[in-house]
């Protein structure tokens, strides 16, 4: 590879291998492989990682908690399927607003913390029913803290990240049908939108739990 930069006096802003095309490239590939192209590659090399990405949690020792809730859950998909972005390099600008939603995400979080901390002080002065009643609602707003923690984090990594263009284009549906059936039967509507799951109903009514890619 530096013999060729070199010996055709490439600068470091230059397509290194600048007489291959996709045509050309295709064409070699047909001869290895009836039917073989760039995409076909790209496609299979992206379905791969994912299936391997998201089968990590069959043995991860934070499994419950990933598991948790449908958000943990819905994280762990994103990382599987963020590592598949990258991979293929699908990018994006970030948002203009992604600050501004950052920061709404900021006092939201402050909004719960207060509630929070003024539900554990009132829980002290009562009894019985009363304090049972308090701590449910204190349960409930520290998940719904740890929520909020959740998606945020998920902004965050995201936010330069085309994670559609691999979902319509290069992944398996199947993979992600059978995984969701796997693990809670999660919801598909969480990861597919409603035009995704009409398109792939193929794959939702032939793979079960236990299919692999």
């Amino acid at each position: 590879m530096s013999k060729l930069t070199k010996e055709s006096k490439k600068s470091k802003t230059d397509d290194v291998f600048d007489k291959l095309d996709t045509a050309s490239l295709n064409k070699y590939l047909k001869d290895l492989m009836p039917g073989l192209t760039a995409k076909v590659f790209r496609t299979y090399n992206a379905s791969y990682t994912l299936d391997q990405e998201l089968h990590k949690l069959d043995d991860h020792p934070l499994q419950k908690e990933f598991l948790r809730t449908e958000t943990t859950q819905l994280k762990f998909y994103n990382d599987a399927n963020y590592q598949v972005a990258i991979l293929c390099n699908h990018s994006r600008a970030v948002s203009k607003t992604f600050d501004a939603q950052m920061e709404k995400m900021d006092e939201k979080k402050k909004e719960i913390e207060k509630e929070l901390k003024e539900l554990k002080k009132e829980k002290k002065s009562k009894d019985g029913s009363s304090k049972d009643a308090v701590k449910k609602k204190i349960t409930t707003l520290e998940q719904r803290l740890h929520n909020h923690e959740t998606q945020k984090q998920i902004k965050q990594k995201l936010a330069g990240v085309a994670l559609s263009t691999s979902k319509v284009n290069y992944l398996d549906p199947r993979i992600t049908v059978s995984w969701c059936k796997k693990w809670n039967n999660f919801p598909l509507s969480k990861v597919f939108n409603k035009s995704l799951i009409t398109k792939f109903k193929w794959a939702i009514d032939e793979v079960d739990e236990d299919w692999r890619f």
